[in-house]
Parts: C-alpha cells; structure tokens; sequence
C-alpha cells in the first residue's frame, strides 16, 4: 500500500495543502483514536509561505502546544513506522517534554493529571509530570530500539550523507538537559548502547533479503522524494550512493530484484512508484522499476524518463 505520509506530501506539494494535512491528520487520528492536529491556517494557507515544505509544516505542528492536542511520543511513532527521518530525530532532540504548555494541551483532558495538579495548587512537579509521560517514553524507546537492531537507525554521526539512514549517536542524547527529557533520556542511555552492539554487521544484506518491499519503498523515498523528483539529482545521488555506501547499494539492487521476480499487483506497483517516487505520471510502474534497476546498475538515468511515460 502507498505510503500515506508520501500520498499526503504529494497533495501538499501540488498546491493542495488542506488536502494534504487532512489526509495525514486524519490517518494519525484513527490510528491514535483521538484527535491529533488542529487546524493551522497559517500553516496551510501557501500565500504566507510557498515555500514551506511538508515536513516543516508537521514539524511545526508537532511542536506547537495549540496545534498538538495528541501525545507526541504516540504521534512520533507513527510518523517514524511512515517516514524514518533525520528530520524526526531532530525535533526529538529539541523537545522539551517537562514544559508546562505542552503537558496541559496534551493532557488536560487526563483526570489523574488534573487532580494531582490542582492537589498541588496547579503546579506540576516533576514526578507527577514523570508519571504522566512514562507512556509516552516507553513508546519513543521501542520504536528507534527496533530501528536500530535492524540497522535502520545508525550510531555514528560521521556517516558520510546518502547513507540510507538517519543516525542517533549515544552523544546527541548525552547532550540533550536533564530537564527537556528527565527519564526518557535515561532510558535511552541505559537501552541504546546495547541495541546498536547488537545489530547484525550484514543488516543491509538482511533487510534486502527479508524486506525487499520495505527496501525498495524507502530507497525511493530516499532517491526521489526526499529531495523532490528530478531525474538529474537522481542520478547524482545514486552516484554517491554507490561511492560512500556499497552496501546500502547493493541492497537496493537485490531488493529490487527480488521484488520485480516476486508475483504483485500491477496497479499497487503503478501506485507506488506514483505516490513513493513521486512519478504521478508513469502509467506501468512495473516498467518503470525495471527501466529504473536498469539506470542504477549502468548510473546512467538518462533513458528513465524517456522509456517510461506516455
């Protein structure tokens, strides 16, 4: 299936923005079973800022105590399963849990959280705040520990950029204050360490075995949506690619393989090169893909667009 977070950057990119913002906030709503976003007309509004890409726009709103009415952790992980990002790491570390806005618009509604709060002449300590957003922390861990034993989450900040993944080193969570994260940064520290240590040396080579789908998906997520759709950037990119990260290719040319041999629907391919690689035009997302293992093995794109269209 197209992944949503893609389907709703495509409608945001094409000029409708309420569209978009519908699409992924009302997914996250049944996902969660409860509102996630309000509506943000400066957000969604193109004339104040046409330049505004998808993911800021959610950035923003997942950082804005009056646009977030959903806890963040539960919102993050779902986001994470759609769109495993740098971007998402960094608004991570910049999250401070413990403030005072952001608990009360999240948890005001939480009837444990409002009576220990006014038992407290509405001040919320520590604990209490400790107590409230243990869920939201157990949440955040489990998922990037999943991440990184699969190696989809790297340790090592001096990876070199087109790596496939996004990277979480044990000292950006060193280094983020006590009081942004309290006991979610514990946590980390006490479980990370570990789950890197443990992830399999071969994990490209596993993935691409096991998850060829997932592989494929994401590598156009990486190739072509990431940094808009154009074949020319393409090309360059899978040239550094292949220079800087050999495994990482050669993945994605196995899962590749492994998908065009498999048996699959021909509409759900055509769907997601359209939406995964953003190519809204290809009419046979089958050809489409061979042409595209074809252009990945020669590092040559120019016939990708040319042999697939019409």
């Amino acid at each position: 299936m197209p992944n949503v977070f893609f389907r709703a950057k495509l409608l945001w990119q094409s000029g409708e923005r309420e569209q978009g913002f519908f699409r992924l906030n009302n997914y996250l709503k049944r996902e969660l079973g409860q509102p996630v976003f309000m509506a943000a007309p400066r957000l969604l509004d193109s004339s104040l800022d046409s330049q505004m890409s998808f993911e800021s726009a959610i950035w923003s709103m997942l950082n804005d105590s009056e646009i977030l009415q959903a806890p963040f952790g539960n919102v993050f992980s779902i986001i994470w399963h759609l769109n495993p990002d740098q971007t998402w790491i960094q608004l991570l570390l910049y999250k401070k849990f413990y403030d005072d806005d952001y608990l009360w618009s999240v948890y005001d509604q939480n009837d444990y959280f409002v009576t220990k709060v006014s038992e407290n002449n509405f001040e919320i300590d520590g604990k209490l705040a400790t107590n409230i957003l243990k869920n939201e922390f157990d949440i955040i861990v489990d998922v990037l520990i999943e991440s990184a034993l699969k190696g989809l989450l790297g340790s090592n900040a001096a990876e070199p950029p087109n790596n496939g993944r996004p990277v979480l080193p044990i000292e950006d969570i060193q280094e983020v204050k006590d009081t942004n994260w309290g006991l979610l940064k514990l946590m980390l520290l006490e479980r990370f360490p570990k789950a890197y240590a443990d992830c399999p040396p071969d994990f490209w080579t596993q993935l691409a075995a096991n998850e060829s789908e997932e592989v494929v998906i994401r590598f156009l997520h990486d190739l072509f949506a990431k940094f808009g759709h154009s074949i020319e950037v393409a090309e360059t990119r899978w040239k550094a690619i292949k220079r800087d990260h050999e495994e990482y290719a050669n993945a994605v040319l196995t899962a590749l393989e492994n998908l065009l041999n498999a048996q699959y629907d021909a509409k759900w391919v055509t769907e997601i090169v359209r939406v995964d690689a953003g190519c809204t035009d290809v009419n046979d997302g089958a050809t489409w893909l061979k042409a595209l293992s074809v252009a990945l093995r020669q590092e040559n794109f120019g016939k990708l667009a040319r042999s697939c269209y019409g």
